[in-house]
């Protein structure tokens, strides 16, 4: 009896330290994985990102403020109202996993965000020409290309212009926006934001998850397109752009092909904005020389007399957005 009392105690103890030794090796095995392979995992599972050096130079938001900002310039030109619909935005890639098929709503959340009164949205459902009034243009896109693969994130839309009355694209107005994620080699989440205007790289104010990558491509989107379409120095609107030469180059051609009386009208309509003594259409053209040679002298463009030309008409775009967007 005693011999199997003492074999009974003996396997109640063997049980007990083969639980101890299964937990310690388990504490051990967790210990040597978060110490030595966790970070490594989580950068390469969980963040999806390639690593890069640190380049950034601002924070990064949902750039709803350039919305609003595109909004200030149309108020600032005194350009005439005119009607935009986004036509149904899907995901053209075969790339489905997390991508929503449809986001057409966010590119109408982004025109409603930009809260002038000089540019209204019509949803969809209602996009008939026969019931706008003036100028009316749908917004057609999609999402082009997605990169998921486990050193890079990265997604691209792509948007062009249409005349709703003509059912023709507007030539030359078009955008096409990727954004990048990654990890930076001091551990921070950054992100790349390339256009066919501008480039913009920095750290973002928090982990953007598709969604809100998506979000932030069409916002921006939105502001290049209504910029080319009406003539805005749109990258004024965009916190960390710069401008770009080529568009601005286009603008300067845009405005050559213009008549001569046309060319006339848009410059006096430019120096009202700064001067309220120029009346566009005025019968004499002494006023709107006078302040030309004004404008010209005190911009440092050479040489400071009359004469209208592209140059004249972009420095007046550069100074009347710029000046706008800082009161």
């Amino acid at each position: 009896m005693e011999n199997k009392k003492l074999l009974s105690n003996n396997s109640v103890l063997v049980f007990f330290i083969s639980i101890f030794l299964v937990a310690c090796i388990a504490l051990m095995s967790l210990f040597v994985y978060r110490y030595f392979f966790y970070e490594k995992d989580k950068k390469n599972i969980l963040y999806l990102f390639e690593k890069k050096e640190d380049k950034a130079v601002i924070e990064i938001g949902d750039f709803s403020d350039s919305l609003r900002n595109i909004g200030k310039l149309a108020e600032s030109f005194k350009d005439s109202k005119f009607t935009l619909t986004v036509l149904p935005i899907g995901n053209k890639t075969a790339n489905r996993g997390s991508i929503p098929s449809d986001i057409t709503v966010m590119g109408e959340s982004a025109i409603n965000k930009i809260g002038s009164h000089k540019i209204v949205g019509v949803p969809y459902d209602f996009a008939d020409p026969k019931n706008v009034n003036g100028d009316y243009f749908w917004i057609k896109g999609a999402i082009t290309e997605i990169n998921t693969d486990k050193t890079k994130y990265s997604l691209k839309v792509d948007f062009n212009i249409v005349n709703a009355r003509t059912k023709q694209f507007i030539p030359g107005v078009h955008s096409e926006v990727s954004i990048s994620k990654y990890l930076t080699k001091n551990n921070k989440i950054g992100i790349s934001i390339n256009s066919s205007s501008y480039k913009i790289s920095g750290n973002i104010l928090k982990n953007y998850d598709t969604h809100s990558m998506i979000r932030v491509v069409i916002n921006l989107s939105m502001v290049e397109l209504i910029g080319k379409l009406r003539t805005y120095p749109y990258w004024y609107a965009i916190k960390g752009s710069k401008a770009n030469l080529k568009t601005v180059e286009r603008m300067k051609k845009d405005f050559n092909r213009f008549e001569e009386e046309t060319r006339k009208i848009y410059i006096q309509h430019l120096l009202s904005l700064i001067y309220d003594d120029v009346k566009v259409g005025a019968k004499t053209m002494v006023v709107t020389n006078k302040r030309i040679v004004e404008f010209k002298t005190k911009y440092n463009l050479s040489p400071a007399d009359e004469k209208i030309d592209s140059k004249l008409y972009a420095k007046l775009l550069n100074v009347i957005a710029k000046e706008s967007l800082q009161k």
